[in-house]
């Protein structure tokens, strides 16, 4: 264990949602990885927690009131999360994952960003890109994608912007809806399968208030691919995911917390992007909606679900 500064530091957490399970798995890997590196709550190091409740209208009297309390470091995550914190603050550093630091306004450029935050990239674009390329070899009548999102899910105006854009350049258009009901998901999917040339983009799917094996199941009824961010959607029945991520990402934003503490700067220091790509396929979804999955597709598949 490294040690660290002497003086005992503070740093302020703006949590998107509640205090729930997920949260309490990842806090003790949080605190046991800044143990790693010297930094000890409740000893050397003070964590002022603060939780949104799935509710973006508080963010901005959250984000402030953690600069009140005059910490050393802010950490949070997702565009209007971290928009929030660059409005309390220009001066205390931001440790955040944003899906497109420049393009939100975070940073100059990402080798080095100019200002007060640093620096976890989803690559949204990126990621969008081969998200609607691989559906397309998959399905090549598709022509109009629905974006499905829970109103929890806090990125969404981020990543419309990079599917409609991609969307465009690829020949297909995509279409918007916030659900917070599965009645609404049923009605926004009958109403695709009434184009014949539709398929479903399904963000967060952990945030919606209902189980994904649902959606997943109706849209196999209504004959609809689902396109996903995660693989515990396809296990759950979509079609396919494909996702770029940071391998130990808490333990990349606790080093990155410590770099800070330790006098690094933001401005300075590069944004990180993924170095590990997923792509999974549901060989049995794909069956279930009549589709033959290319040789090709399949060798480049991560996994395929049976």
């Amino acid at each position: 264990m490294r040690s660290a500064s002497t003086r005992p530091r503070r740093i302020g957490f703006l949590y998107p949602g509640s205090p729930d399970r997920e949260f309490d798995e990842w806090r003790p890997r949080f605190l046991d990885a800044l143990k790693e590196l010297g930094w000890v709550e409740g000893s050397n190091l003070f964590i002022e927690w603060r939780f949104a409740e799935y509710d973006q209208t508080v963010y901005a009297p959250l984000a402030a009131d953690l600069v009140r309390a005059r910490v050393d470091a802010l950490l949070g995550a997702g565009t209007p999360l971290t928009r929030a914190l660059q409005q309390a603050t220009r001066a205390v550093p931001i440790v955040t994952g944003v899906g497109d630091p420049v393009g939100s306004g975070f940073a100059r450029n990402l080798a080095k960003p100019g200002g007060n935050i640093t620096r976890l990239s989803w690559s949204l674009r990126e990621k969008a890109r081969k998200q609607i390329g691989l559906l397309l070899e998959m399905v090549p009548t598709v022509r109009t994608l629905l974006i499905l999102r829970s109103p929890r899910y806090g990125d969404i105006a981020e990543l419309n912007r990079c599917l409609k854009r991609v969307a465009h350049d690829c020949g297909t258009k995509a279409k918007v809806r916030t659900v917070e009901s599965f009645a609404e998901v049923e009605a926004a999917l009958n109403r695709l399968a009434g184009l014949m040339t539709g398929a479903a983009f399904v963000y967060g799917h952990g945030s919606f208030q209902f189980d994904t094996s649902r959606l997943a199941e109706t849209a196999i009824r209504h004959r609809v691919a689902t396109v996903c961010d995660e693989r515990l959607a396809v296990e759950a029945g979509c079609l396919m995911s494909y996702a770029l991520y940071h391998p130990d990402q808490t333990q990349r934003f606790a080093s990155l917390i410590d770099q800070v503490l330790r006098g690094a700067s933001p401005a300075e220091t590069p944004f990180e992007l993924p170095t590990k790509s997923e792509f999974v396929i549901n060989r049995r979804t794909a069956s279930s909606l009549g589709l033959a999955i290319a040789p090709q597709l399949l060798l480049r598949a991560d996994a395929v679900i049976s």
